[in-house]
């Protein structure tokens, strides 16, 4: 590693130092675009301005140079070739860099310039397209610690040490710590797992987005029922049939949860999602 900088890939099988992996490579920075939203706004004749929609987010770029200073031509040929190897993929992969050590970029294959100094001395500049619009925290919040120094924070509520993700009461917070709501139906990841003792069902409340979620039928501790972004699965089968089929969102910052029905004997539920950032 030189300069104390680094960059990694993130892919289904490994995760890759590349500055440790390519002898002689330099990351130098990286920087993403601003976002790009999209809205589908309405006209309606006869009347001035539109009736606005809501604003979904495109695929951004994320810009990254690493430079090579090698002894010859050779030098650079082979570093040419292991870089294609690692960088051009079957499949998305993420990045991450020093310059925001916390926050993982989902990518597709890049776009690759190269800038030639002399015979043996080259800048590359990689452009990723951002695919899903958002970039993520490194970790989801089933691996939270502020002690461990791998995450950011976006969301203005300030994190302290009483944020956890696994509750036994009733009445709790959740702390999202991104720069967006989180919405599963935006295809934002959140899982929400419950073990409860509950002969009349169950009822999660968000007071703070106001959502509600029901789930009808009873539960008991030896069955875990898992809201998986929009889909309530009891043991793994769908059983949506048995909602009101709602969801929950969490807003930036701390969301006070409410777990309803006096027949509830016991329950412990368990967050888990990544915070994004715009």
């Amino acid at each position: 590693m030189i300069n104390g900088k680094w960059i990694e890939l993130i892919t289904k099988e490994e995760t890759i130092n590349i500055t440790n992996t390519l002898s002689n490579c330099i990351f130098l920075d990286a920087k993403t675009e601003f976002p790009n939203s999209e809205n589908e706004n309405i006209n309606v004749k006869g009347a001035d301005g539109v009736l606005p929609s809501t604003t979904t987010f495109a695929p951004f770029n994320l810009v990254v140079r690493i430079g090579f200073d090698g002894q010859d031509e050779i030098d650079v040929n082979l570093f040419e070739l292991k870089l294609r190897s690692l960088f051009y993929s079957r499949y998305p992969f993420y990045v991450v860099t020093s310059d925001n050590p916390g926050i993982k970029y989902p990518v597709l294959n890049p776009e690759i310039q190269e800038d030639v100094l002399d015979f043996s001395s080259t800048v590359y500049e990689l452009t990723f397209s951002v695919y899903e619009g958002y970039s993520e925290s490194l970790d989801d919040t089933s691996k939270f610690s502020l002690s461990n120094g791998r995450w950011q924070f976006e969301a203005v509520a300030r994190a302290d040490d009483s944020i956890k993700y696994t509750h036994t009461s009733d009445y709790f917070v959740i702390y999202n710590g991104s720069s967006d709501t989180i919405d599963p139906l935006l295809r934002h990841k959140l899982q929400i797992q419950i073990k409860a003792d509950a002969p009349e069902g169950i009822t999660i409340r968000n007071l703070t987005t106001e959502d509600k979620f029901i789930y009808k039928k009873p539960l008991t501790p030896s069955k875990t029922l898992t809201i998986q972004g929009v889909h309530p699965l009891l043991d793994g089968n769908r059983v949506g049939i048995d909602t009101n089929w709602q969801w929950i969102t969490l807003a930036p910052g701390y969301n006070t949860i409410k777990i309803e029905n006096d027949s509830i004997k016991s329950v412990e539920t368990q967050w888990s999602f990544n915070f994004i950032y715009r």
